[in-house]
This record gives C-alpha cells, sequence and structure tokens, in this order.
C-alpha cells in the first residue's frame, strides 16, 4: 500500500511540473521541497486526502489549474527595486531638449504594479504628464492584477520610494498601508497574459522601453528564447530593454548592447557608447515614428562559448547557485553572496559563481569587488563573453575606454592587465 501511494505521489508531481512547463516555467527551479509543499497546500484548500483523486482534479478543473500556477509564480517585488534602471530612464528624458510624447513602455511579469507604477512616478517627476506616455503591463497572475488594480500597499513595499513622493502621490491608509492615488495610475493598462502568447494589442506594437526583470530565469531555454525573439520584435530600432542582473547572461550572445553603466542591466539593438548621453536617446520617440516596423534583424544564439583549455572550469552545485539566484532576485544580496562564497569553496575555479558575484556587487553599486570577480571569471575562462560585456562597462565608467574596447574586441590580454 505505501509503494502504491509513494507511486501515486510521484505520478502527481510529476503532473504539476509538466502544468509548469505549459506556461514555460523551467523544471531546475522547481525544488522537490517546493512542488511537496505546493500539493500539500492544495489538497487540504480543496480537502482531498488522496493523491489520484487530487491528480484527477488538476486534470479535469480549469480552476485548479489556475490555482496551481498562480502558487508557483514568484510575486516578491517592490517600488523602486533597484533603482538604477529607473534612473537611466529618467537621465533619457533630461538629456532631451524637446519634451517627449508618445513614449510606450512595457512591463513583462508586472506583479501587483509596483514596477509599472514605479516608471510611472519616474515619468512624472521627470516633468511628463500623463497624456504624454503609456504603460502597458502584463502579468500571469490574476490575482496580482487585481491588487495591482486596487493600488494599496504596505509600507515595507515603498521601503525605496523617496518621502517626498509618497506624499504627492499616495493617501495614508490606516495600520501603516498607502493607496496609489489616480495620476500615477491613469497611464497604466494592465493585462492578465502568459509571455508566450501575448495578445495582439501587444504583440504588434512598438515600445521605446521594455521591462523584463527577474522573469526570464524562471523560463525554460526554449521560452526563454521565444521571449527574447519577441521582445526584439517588439522594441524600437533604438529602444531599450532593462532585465535582471541575474538574465544579463542571457544576451551576451544576441544583438543587444549593453548601455547605461553597471548596475543598470540595460540593453539596446544599436551599439552604443557606455555614456547614454552621448547617443541620441533611446527612449524619445514620437507617435508617429513609433509606429514603424523594426527592421533590424532579430536572432538569438544558443551556441555554447568555448572553454579556456589552461583552466579546469569546475562546475558549482546547480541547486545552490539556482539558490543564490533566487536570493538576489528577491533583494537578498548578502545571503546570496555567503551562498556563493561557500560554493567557491567546494569548487574554486567555477566561472558561473564568480560571474554572478560580480552581478550582485554591480547591483549593490560595490563596483572595486565587481570588477574583481568579473576579471576572476574571465582569467579562468577568457571566452566568458558576459563577464567580458560587464567588466566593459566597469572599465568605460571609470575612464578606461582603451582596455574596455580591447575587451570587446575579445582580446583576453586585456583581463591580465588588471591582475
Amino acid at each position: 500500500h505505501s509503494t502504491s501511494m509513494e507511486s501515486s505521489v510521484i505520478e502527481l508531481q510529476k503532473l504539476v511540473i509538466a502544468l509548469a512547463k505549459t506556461q514555460g516555467l523551467s523544471e531546475s527551479t522547481l525544488s522537490d521541497t517546493q512542488i511537496g509543499a505546493l500539493i500539500s497546500r492544495r489538497m487540504k484548500i480543496t480537502q482531498i486526502n488522496n493523491p489520484d483523486q487530487y491528480a484527477h482534479r488538476i486534470k479535469t478543473s480549469d480552476a485548479e489549474r489556475r490555482a496551481l500556477i498562480e502558487a508557483l509564480l514568484v510575486h516578491e517585488s517592490w517600488y523602486l527595486r533597484d533603482q538604477k534602471p529607473f534612473a537611466l530612464l529618467k537621465q533619457h528624458l533630461l538629456t532631451e531638449s524637446n519634451k517627449p510624447s508618445g513614449l510606450r513602455i512595457l512591463s513583462l511579469g508586472s506583479a501587483s504594479g509596483e514596477e509599472p507604477y514605479s516608471i510611472s512616478l519616474t515619468l512624472l517627476e521627470a516633468g511628463l504628464s500623463t497624456s504624454d506616455f503609456t504603460i502597458d503591463a502584463v502579468d500571469l497572475s490574476t490575482t496580482a492584477i487585481t491588487r495591482a488594480k486596487q493600488g494599496i500597499y504596505p509600507a515595507k513595499i515603498l521601503r525605496e520610494v523617496p518621502k517626498p513622493w509618497l506624499k504627492t502621490y499616495f493617501d495614508v491608509m490606516q495600520k501603516d498601508r498607502y493607496t496609489l492615488k489616480e495620476t500615477p495610475r491613469k497611464p497604466v493598462t494592465f493585462h492578465h497574459s502568459n509571455l508566450l502568447n501575448l495578445p495582439g494589442t501587444i504583440r504588434d506594437i512598438q515600445f521605446d522601453a521594455i521591462f523584463v526583470r527577474n522573469v526570464m530565469i524562471y523560463l525554460a531555454q526554449e521560452a526563454r528564447t521565444q521571449t527574447l525573439l519577441r521582445i526584439c520584435n517588439m522594441l524600437t530600432p533604438d529602444g531599450i530593454l532593462f532585465v535582471g542582473h541575474s538574465e544579463a547572461g542571457l544576451l551576451s550572445r544576441t544583438q543587444f548592447y549593453p548601455v547605461g553603466g553597471p548596475g543598470a542591466f540595460a540593453y539596446s539593438r544599436m551599439r552604443t557608447p557606455s555614456s547614454v548621453k552621448k547617443t541620441h536617446s533611446a527612449l524619445i520617440r514620437t507617435a508617429q515614428q513609433s509606429k514603424h516596423r523594426n527592421n533590424l534583424p532579430c536572432s538569438v544564439k544558443n551556441d555554447t562559448p568555448k572553454k579556456n583549455s589552461h583552466h579546469p572550469v569546475l562546475q558549482p552545485r546547480t541547486p545552490g547557485l539556482t539558490k543564490a539566484k533566487k536570493l538576489a532576485d528577491q533583494g537578498a544580496y548578502s545571503q546570496a553572496i555567503v551562498l556563493l562564497q561557500s560554493l567557491l569553496i567546494e569548487a574554486p575555479l567555477a566561472v558561473s559563481v564568480y560571474h554572478q558575484l560580480g552581478l550582485i556587487y554591480a547591483a549593490q553599486t560595490r563596483i572595486s569587488e565587481a570588477k574583481k570577480s568579473f576579471q576572476k571569471a574571465l582569467y579562468l575562462d577568457s571566452q566568458h563573453e558576459a563577464s567580458r560585456t560587464h567588466l566593459a562597462l566597469i572599465l568605460d565608467a571609470s575612464g578606461e575606454q582603451e582596455q574596455a574596447s580591447r575587451l570587446r574586441r575579445g582580446l583576453s590580454t586585456s583581463v591580465a592587465d588588471h591582475e
């Protein structure tokens, strides 16, 4: 009997994993513990004690499948999360002599509205009116979208919002809760959709900026590739793509180029200097200009860079590295760093760990430590393109343009110069 029960539980877990895959989620991001806890919680809620009966419920009930998918999604977010992307957004606007109009921004994986509303606040603070821009916000969770439309947030979600902004854009409620006022809500439209099946009202539009931060890391490889290709076609030729720090490596073998300096994790399809002010704006487009389709070819390479033959590149425990990335995505940078450093004790030549450390240090504006981490990654694997890209950004920002240029040309000797 126990063997039969164990078999039923295993089959139930496989069913949940298969359901996650239909949404493009990666099996590697779902631990057995997480799946087991989710199943136990849903069985308790539905008052079903038998695994076979609950499996039947999943197969026959759209509502239960939606509830499971909701529970699998990561909703952790807060206003002005990792402030550099929003600072870059504002910087572009302030460098323009003409007041922008017709701006279109897209937030993919918008959770409970924290990101799209942060974009709205940033643009309003830059001097724009609500008629100058529109923001489309997409999320798979109907629960999250409902919360976003309510616009009620606890103080901890607003911890990064400047006090003057709180007074201007929020009404204080009881028990340390705030309600977003109507003005910053007005330009934002929410859509319930999967990233792989966006509605035509979004899919057929070109955007001046697309935010898809801390979303693609949870997707399977094929889903990531499809998402990047879709985003590429939806971005104006000189538009900006903002990703999460753990996703920066996904763009290292595409036609996207980093802009905006370390910590912004911003990319453009046009090769631009690291100083965004020296380029024409990657955001400001008139409504008429934005109608033109992007005629630059979109492609994503899946080939793996060659390893440096001089150093054996040891691999860390995958679950440990995945956990560290999740911690960082949740803003728990210190915990992520401790975990990554422990992985280096086991695998001292793990390029992926040094690269991840560099990304976290960059997000914290600990530039010196980020630089050393990327240098170590490149010393171990001179062909590690993601580390090369981020190190070049840091060198540019510190005035070492010649070394940055050598890195971009793929000359590994430039790494040794900084050892």
